[in-house]
């Protein structure tokens, strides 16, 4: 924790030393270990060779603190229209850097380091600079960051060192990829000062692998994947199961009718048979880059996905591993939805309809409805009638809301069975306990989303799928 390496001590052993790793569980921790396992790691820090060992900084001890920093803090990015852009003003930071400069995210050898990664708004072609006031002599104490960079990035094209280079390219033209499945607009009494000048709208795209031109492009964007989703990979461009979704600004000139383009995010899908002659859709890695974050393009964006499940008869929508952030916007879509349709209300301290437990069918009416107008999972089903349910409860009937606490808390035990069972009654009781209250918080936060009068309202100006 703090050196702020993403590979803990534990691992580091099993690789060295061959001892295998501890079994771990979801609600024990990464501390969680058993009294053999601890012998041999005190054993293993005893003989690891010095030259392994790391220093509470996280760097090699040989190496003068001023001469490493995380690479977080010292990188950059910003997208870029035109030359006068390019330059030390704005951007934003990587939140993960590990799969680029390795675990302990650290670039060693540079006083000062500044690296800064500018990229063409619309085609995404990359301009990396270095600056730093002093480097280190000795050759195996510095880094090459270039060669650290060009290992991931897997374009055929190769990056720009050179800004001159790179200001030749600005004004390509560029042509949209793919087809346009989607295009909506800001309210007008939304829009931005700086956007006077211009007509703005946002368009969704939907392409393949099977143009040579996209899959150069893809090639491009995926390199963000690696800063902003942990664990991330790159997928198959040679597989035609894939779909890409990609979610652009439009910007027209009122005057000039120049129209130029910003990339903003995208989105991976394939699907798979559901028996006997369907198929479900199921979407892999999902991106919106910081600069269009929290402004409602991300659910704009997953809506885009469910509009073109239910037309091209998807079973449904589901979401492969998604983390917190991205669960917290599906269920926040998904309520919405419900609510929109009319499913799961109620008025205070009334109950929607009950859903039947899990050893039963869930094929009644309404969650019916739920799965084929909304195109949702039968777990996302439930999620929301929880949710909705939490909603209509009377906290002040002690007894209806002990009964709604127990229903949450069997479904809980029943998802963390394996977990749960490690642990004596009095702490298996005091897991469920904290694992409710975090739904009760997660509830209620949804809930206030959900009711609040939204800060942003898109129009749609035009669906295709």
């Amino acid at each position: 924790k703090t050196s702020g390496c993403r590979v803990n001590f534990s691992d580091l052993l099993s690789y060295i030393m061959d001892i295998p790793p501890p079994k771990r569980s979801k609600l024990m921790g990464e501390d969680f270990i058993d009294e053999k396992y601890e012998s041999q790691q005190q054993m293993a820090r005893r003989y690891l060779p010095p030259m392994l060992r790391v220093s509470r900084s996280g760097i090699l001890p040989s190496i003068d603190p001023q001469y490493s920093v995380r690479a977080n803090q010292c990188i950059t990015m910003k997208l870029v229209r035109t030359g006068s852009d390019v330059d030390d003003s704005g951007g934003f930071s990587p939140v993960f850097t590990h799969q680029v400069f390795g675990a302990s995210e650290q670039i060693r050898g540079y006083k000062n380091l500044r690296i800064r990664m500018y990229f063409t708004e619309s085609s995404l072609k990359m301009l990396v600079l270095l600056k730093y006031d002093a480097e280190l002599k000795a050759p195996e104490h510095v880094d090459d960051i270039h060669a650290k960079i060009r290992s991931q990035y897997k374009s055929d094209v190769e990056y720009f060192t050179d800004k001159l280079k790179f200001l030749a390219v600005l004004n390509e033209t560029f042509t949209l990829p793919g087809t346009v499945i989607h295009q909506y607009v800001r309210q007008p009494e939304l829009k931005q000062p700086r956007d006077a000048a211009w007509n703005v709208s946002y368009v969704v795209t939907l392409d393949s692998f099977d143009s040579k031109s996209f899959i150069e492009f893809h090639s491009r964007l995926q390199f963000f994947l690696l800063f902003f989703i942990d664990a991330s990979s790159y997928i198959d461009s040679t597989d035609l199961i894939w779909k890409v979704v990609c979610l652009f600004e439009r910007r027209e000139h009122i005057q000039t009718k120049e129209i130029c383009y910003s990339f903003m995010g995208y989105c991976t899908l394939y699907s798979f048979l559901f028996f006997p002659n369907r198929k479900r859709l199921r979407v892999s890695q999902i991106l919106l880059l910081p600069p269009f974050q929290r402004v409602g393009h991300g659910g704009r964006l997953l809506q885009t996905i469910y509009d073109y499940g239910q037309k091209n008869d998807y079973v449904d929508v589901n979401v492969e591993d998604p983390s917190e952030g991205f669960q917290f916007l599906r269920d926040l879509t998904d309520l919405t939805n419900c609510k929109r349709a009319g499913l799961f209300q109620s008025t205070k301290g009334e109950f929607p309809p009950p859903l039947p437990s899990y050893l039963e069918t869930f094929e009644t009416e309404y969650v019916k409805i739920a799965k084929e107008k909304l195109r949702i999972t039968m777990c996302q089903v439930r999620r929301c009638y929880e949710v909705f349910k939490f909603g209509a409860l009377n906290k002040n009937d002690d007894d209806q809301y002990k009964q709604f606490r127990l229903e949450i808390k069997r479904r809980i035990y029943n998802l963390f069975r394996e977990d749960l069972i490690a642990f004596d009654t009095p702490e298996r009781k005091e897991k469920l306990q904290e694992l409710y209250l975090g739904f009760e918080e997660r509830s209620q936060l949804l809930l206030k989303k959900l009711n609040e009068s939204p800060k942003y309202f898109f129009r749609t100006v035009q669906t295709t799928h």
